[in-house]
């Protein structure tokens, strides 16, 4: 039998937590600091203040070999496990406790313990109280054999079921180049805005126990997919070969730019690759960067409050920029309420997103999902007046639409949606709004039926064909009269009338409308008869309440028939 010095036993790993309640895969591992001699573990013996477990034969003997572990098992693991079986090495030694459980009832995962190991003499070998921050699975591994047990010299295994009977996860290797905690970082780390140019830093350490000295493939890019592989669609910040030559505990940093073209949350991915490297674990690293829109050319485009049984409430934005916008960390709200978007969702220029609080807006003006965006907590919009806020990443207010049910121009008892004439106009002016004039009553996802690029200097009108022949034949029986207003929107009224000044029919009476708009005329008076044939007068008047315009014009057409 042989016995040396104590200090040469040391507790090295504790397998105290496993998924479910296998308290049969516990396991303490024990290691022969020795480099010369073997020690008989007979009689030895754990103790962890609450109960004394012995430690016996497997079937290997119990002799623990020169800087060897010896891996001690559950009593019961033979008969209820194989747990280890594929994972122990052949020149560890398998001993076991003589109970069918360490402790009383298996080792505690609720609070720390300290074990205790003593030799057939009962002295006190060594100690070591584990911690209870591991998730199921992983064990408590020591770093450096050769010192001691404090806090500092213990970790949570980088592998799952520990590493019973070989090197631990978490014990440097003699050449390890790897990156250490918060290897990433960046310049601004919050609030970083597109098109705004991020310093990325990337730290690289030598853990190991010797110099290293290689070359290394290293890669540090914007991984879109998740899969931490270089892609087509990856952006690409560092793919190079580089010289590495760090003695221990050295540190090297490597450092680039990066400028964001659009807005969310990106994936940074750093990792290298060295056939001197001993531990790939520890080769790669990764982090987010959050990055919100810089550029605000979203505008609140379209507004439907008033709804029918069953009809969602939406708002309409518009990108009136040249470049994609993401949508991510936008937010509506209300004066009581905010709905913020949680989804990457990108915006084209010149395209629209409609925010619904329910998809039944999808059935009824066949919106596409690329148009669509879901949110219940879109806040609820009052029908007779509401402060609807349109807000960026940051948190302040871009846009504002205080309406009120007057901005639907009396047209309320239809519940059409809010249009939006101009976007370079306020958002805030009444005038700058009004009642969509399609026939569905709204339209999402598509240009509003208000919507005035420029604006004409003088009220326009035009007829064609004129003359026309209403007769029936299937050519040239309507006259389409097109007309251009100076106003964004306002009232219409359009009459014709005789060669005698009697009028025989009315298009349009008090309709509201926006700039461009074209009317049909059929050749039948108000009675539905046709008219004869003759010169006939057309009066157009507008009327812009808002601003106090009235403007009038007056247009001849020519009703023919077949000679």
């Amino acid at each position: 039998m042989f016995y040396v010095t104590h200090a040469q036993i040391t507790f090295s790993e504790v397998m105290f937590d496993l998924e479910g309640s296998d308290y049969h895969d516990e396991f303490i591992e024990i290691y022969n600091l020795s480099e010369s001699e073997s020690i008989d573990l007979t009689g030895w013996y754990l103790s962890d203040s609450l109960n004394m477990d012995g430690i016996i034969d497997a079937g290997e003997g119990m002799l623990i070999l020169p800087l060897g572990y010896a891996i001690i098992l559950d009593g019961s693991y033979f008969e209820n496990s194989t747990l280890y079986d594929s994972i122990i090495p052949d020149s560890a030694l398998i001993i076991k406790i003589d109970g069918s459980a360490f402790s009383l009832n298996g080792l505690t995962n609720e609070e720390p313990k300290t074990l205790m190991l003593f030799d057939p003499d009962s002295q006190l070998i060594d100690a070591y109280r584990y911690s209870t921050d591991n998730k199921p699975d992983y064990s408590d591994e020591k770093i450096l054999m050769n010192t001691d047990n404090s806090v500092s010299n213990w970790g949570n295994s980088l592998v799952r079921y520990g590493t019973p009977g070989f090197r631990n996860s978490i014990s440097p290797k003699k050449f390890d180049l790897g990156f250490p905690e918060n290897a990433l970082s960046f310049h601004p780390s919050i609030l970083i805005r597109t098109l705004q140019r991020v310093s990325i830093s990337c730290s690289i350490s030598n853990t190991g126990l010797e110099n290293f000295h290689d070359s290394t493939d290293f890669q540090l890019f914007i991984d879109s997919n998740m899969d931490s592989v270089i892609n087509e669609e990856d952006e690409i910040l560092i793919n190079e070969n580089i010289d590495i030559n760090l003695i221990s505990q050295q540190t090297t940093v490597a450092q680039t730019d990066w400028t964001p073209v659009l807005a969310g949350t990106f994936n940074l991915v750093a990792k290298f690759q060295s056939e001197l490297d001993q531990n790939p674990v520890n080769n790669i690293v990764l982090t987010d960067i959050t990055v919100v829109e810089s550029r605000e050319t979203v505008k609140i485009n379209e507004i439907k409050f008033l709804t029918n049984d069953n009809e969602p409430e939406w708002i309409e934005l518009i990108n009136t920029g040249e470049e994609p916008l993401s949508l991510r960390d936008w937010g509506i709200a209300d004066l009581k309420d905010t709905c913020f978007i949680d989804s990457s969702i990108i915006i084209q220029p010149g395209r629209f997103k409609v925010i619904a609080s329910s998809r039944e807006i999808k059935d009824e003006f066949d919106n596409q999902d690329t148009v669509l965006f879901i949110s219940k907590d879109l806040p609820s919009l009052n029908n007779n007046e509401e402060t609807v806020f349109l807000l960026n990443p940051a948190g302040g207010w871009v846009e504002q639409v205080p309406y009120t049910i007057d901005w639907l121009e009396g047209e309320d008892w239809r519940k059409p949606s809010l249009e939006r004439i101009n976007y370079d106009l306020d958002s805030r002016m009444a005038r700058n709004w009004g009642p969509s004039t399609a026939s569905a009553g709204a339209t999402p996802g598509a240009e509003n039926s208000l919507y005035t690029a420029i604006k004409p200097d003088v009220l326009k009108i035009n007829i064609e064909p004129n003359p026309f022949s209403p007769d029936g034949d299937g050519f040239e029986d309507h006259t389409i009269i097109s007309i251009e207003s100076p106003a964004e929107a306002a009232r219409l009224r359009l009459d014709i009338y005789d060669i005698l000044g009697r009028k025989v029919r009315t298009i349009k009476d008090n309709s509201f409308t926006g700039s461009k708009i074209d009317l049909v005329w059929d050749g039948k008076n108000d009675k539905g008869q046709k008219v004869n044939m003759g010169i006939y007068l057309i009066f157009l008047q507008i009327l812009d309440d808002r601003n106090g315009v009235i403007k009038e014009i007056k247009d001849s057409v020519v009703v023919a028939g077949k000679l």
